[in-house]
């Protein structure tokens, strides 16, 4: 069977009549065009294409393919078409509830791209520490770092990994230098947690394992840590999956220490779990933390 992907690109180089433009109207590189090109022929076992200076010509193999892969094209096409609408008539109202880190730090571009995408879906969003009841209807779907949920009923799915490393601003490390180990962090300002922030592992480890540096500042909420980082204030922990990319924060130690990544998990009741809403969203968090995790990798020579 035929890849619908490659006969894509088959298109593309046939409208076009250069790998170079199918590549620049596929946001592709020119070699991967190529290359999509070459498997297909070797697949159907005919060349598709005269290759000339002048660019792409198409065999007559290939134009008999060009009105096959329209047709695909077109059935394609009628699919995604009635899946949006079928997803634009999901409606419903979600209890999401999670704790402030979330929330505060990468909440908002989930519920914006959700909300794009399931216009009809309300999210009404329970911002707390404390664990509510599924069972009880508290909330429908939960989303917490730590262990393995448990309990009866309860249905869960990994959202993976949250690293946590040292950070400073780039402005903090013009002026102090850039820290790049735990041992250079001795001749730093820290900045440690207050209240139930001072238990999270990552920060305690910090401060624990730099005992003869300085701690001048506190924060008990990690988004007020974060803004403290970014002010150029000192070195503190913090999620790197929260921290753009590119921006004026750098990491002064990577790899993130493995020992100190908190799991996370998104969880629901059995009971409403097979809700066309309920489930649009459990499909779509994991996804879109993953996809936002990959592009968030910071450059540790910054």
């Amino acid at each position: 069977m035929l890849d619908w992907d490659l006969l894509r690109y088959f298109l593309a180089v046939a409208r076009t009549g250069s790998t170079l433009a199918a590549a620049q109207a596929l946001k592709q590189s020119q070699p991967t065009v190529a290359r999509r090109i070459d498997t297909l022929e070797r697949s159907l076992g005919t060349a598709l294409f005269d290759r000339r200076k002048q660019g792409y010509r198409l065999t007559p193999e290939g134009e008999a393919l060009v009105v096959e892969a329209e047709a695909v094209e077109r059935a394609v096409s009628r699919l995604a078409a009635k899946s949006a609408a079928q997803t634009r008539r999901i409606g419903g109202t979600i209890r999401f509830t999670t704790f402030d880190m979330f929330a505060n730090l990468a909440l908002g571009p989930v519920l914006q791209e959700f909300g794009r995408l399931y216009p009809d879906i309300r999210v009404e969003v329970l911002v707390t520490d404390e664990v509510l009841d599924l069972a009880a209807g508290e909330a429908d779907i939960s989303l917490r770092a730590g262990s393995r949920p448990g309990g009866g009923q309860l249905v869960f799915r990994s959202i993976g990994r949250t690293d946590w490393t040292a950070y400073c601003s780039k402005a903090y490390a013009e002026a102090h230098g850039h820290p790049r180990s735990v041992e250079e962090l001795c001749a730093h300002v820290l900045i440690g947690g207050e209240g139930k922030l001072a238990d999270v592992p990552a920060i305690r480890w910090l401060i624990e394992a730099v005992p003869d540096a300085k701690v001048r500042y506190r924060s008990n909420t990690v988004e007020n840590l974060v803004a403290t980082v970014r002010s150029g204030l000192g070195v503190g922990m913090l999620p790197c999956s929260f921290i753009a990319k590119g921006g004026n924060l750098v990491p002064c130690i990577w790899p993130p220490p493995p020992h100190l990544a908190s799991e996370g998990w998104l969880t629901t009741h059995e009971r409403v779990r097979n809700q066309p809403h309920i489930r649009a969203f459990m499909d779509f968090l994991p996804k879109f933390l993953e996809q936002r995790q990959a592009s968030r990798a910071p450059n540790f020579r910054n």
